[in-house]
C-alpha cells in the first residue's frame, strides 16, 4: 500500500496574531505559500539528501555518522535514478525548485519527485514531521505539518498512556515533599515557593495537567519524573542563571566571564554537572542566589 502523507496547515505566531488559530490555519483561504530550499554558507542546498551536509558530518558518533551517511547516499542515489535528475547539493536543479501549497498538499511516495518534496519541505523547517513536533524549538515557527492518517489512533492511545502516567506519579509523589517542590519549579518556574504546601503544589500540578490541551505540560512533566534530584537541580539553577543574566547568550553560545559553556542549554547544564567543573557551578548557584535575595 503507498505511503501518503498530507500536508496541513497548523497554526505558527503570526497566524495566531491574526486570528487564523481558531480554524487551524495558517494561511488565509485561497492563498498559497511557494517554499524553496535555503543555502547554507558554502553554498550547498539544504535537501535533506545531502550526505556531506554538517547536521550529519558533525555526527560525534563515528559509527553512526557513517551509517547515516551510507543511508542517505543510498537515498539520494535512488531518487536520482527514480526522478532523471542530479539531487546533488550543488546540483543547478535547485535553482529554480519550489514547491507550491495553496490549502494543503498530498504527497505520495510512490510518485519519487513527491519523496523529494518531503525531505526538502522537514530538511527546512517548512512543515513539521508531525503535530506534536511543533512544540520542538526548531518547528514551532512552521505553517504545516505532516499528517499521516494511519497513525491518528497511534497517537492519540501515547496521549492518554502519557496522560495517565503523568497522573499517577503525581499521585505517588505527594508523601515527597523535595522532589514535588522540585519537578514543580520545573514544570511552572517562579508559581511554585517553597513556602507553599503540598497540598497547594499537589493542586497546583494537578490542575495544569489536566487543563494541558496539546500534550505539551504532560511530556514536560513525564520528562521531569526521569530525571534525579541532581539532574533537576542543575537544570533549574542553569535556568534561573540565564533569566538573571548570570549566564548569557555571546556569539551564538552560552557563557559567564571566560568561561564557555556551550551551543545548547543542554550543553550548559552537562558542562556544569561534570565534576571537574563543581568549583564554576557552585559560583554560578551562589551568584544566582545572591541575585535572587536582591530581586
Amino acid at each position: 500500500m503507498s505511503t501518503l502523507v498530507e500536508i496541513k496547515q497548523t497554526p505558527d505566531l503570526s497566524a495566531t496574531m491574526l486570528g487564523l488559530d481558531k480554524y487551524n490555519r495558517s494561511k488565509f483561504p485561497g492563498t498559497f505559500e511557494v517554499l524553496q530550499p535555503g543555502r547554507t554558507s558554502d553554498n550547498r542546498w539544504v535537501t535533506g539528501i545531502d550526505e556531506d551536509a554538517v547536521s550529519i558530518k558533525s555526527i560525534v558518533d563515528p559509527i553512526l555518522r557513517e551509517q547515516r551517511i551510507d543511508e542517505i547516499r543510498e537515498l539520494r542515489e535512488e531518487l536520482q535514478r527514480l526522478t532523471g535528475q542530479d539531487l546533488s547539493a550543488t546540483s543547478r536543479y535547485w535553482d529554480t525548485y519550489y514547491i507550491r501549497i495553496v490549502d494543503k498538499l498530498a504527497l505520495n511516495f510512490d510518485n519519487p519527485n513527491d519523496r523529494v518534496k518531503y525531505h526538502i519541505l522537514l530538511a527546512n523547517h517548512y512543515a513539521a514531521p508531525e503535530l506534536e513536533a511543533k512544540q520542538d524549538p526548531d518547528f514551532i515557527n512552521t505553517k504545516f505539518y505532516m499528517h499521516r492518517a494511519e497513525n491518528e489512533e497511534g497517537q492519540k492511545s501515547v496521549k492518554s498512556r502519557e496522560r495517565d502516567k503523568a497522573v499517577s506519579d503525581l499521585y505517588a509523589m505527594y508523601d515527597h515533599r523535595d522532589r514535588l517542590i522540585l519537578i514543580g519549579k520545573y514544570i511552572l518556574a517562579s508559581k511554585v515557593k517553597e513556602t507553599m504546601s503540598q497540598d497547594a503544589i499537589y493542586n497546583l500540578l494537578r490542575d495544569t495537567l489536566a487543563g494541558d490541551k496539546d500534550g505539551s505540560v504532560v511530556r514536560k512533566f513525564n520528562e521531569a519524573t526521569s530525571k534525579t534530584i541532581e539532574e533537576l537541580q542543575y537544570k533549574l539553577i542553569v535556568d534561573e542563571a540565564i533569566a538573571r543574566h548570570v549566564i548569557r547568550i555571546r556569539d551564538g553560545y552560552y557563557q559567564r566571564g571566560n568561561a564557555t559553556y556551550g551551543k545548547t542549554i543542554k550543553d550548559a547544564i552537562k558542562f556544569l554537572s561534570n565534576p571537574e567543573n563543581a568549583n564554576e557551578f557552585a559560583s554560578v548557584k551562589e551568584e544566582v542566589e545572591e541575585k535572587r535575595i536582591l530581586g
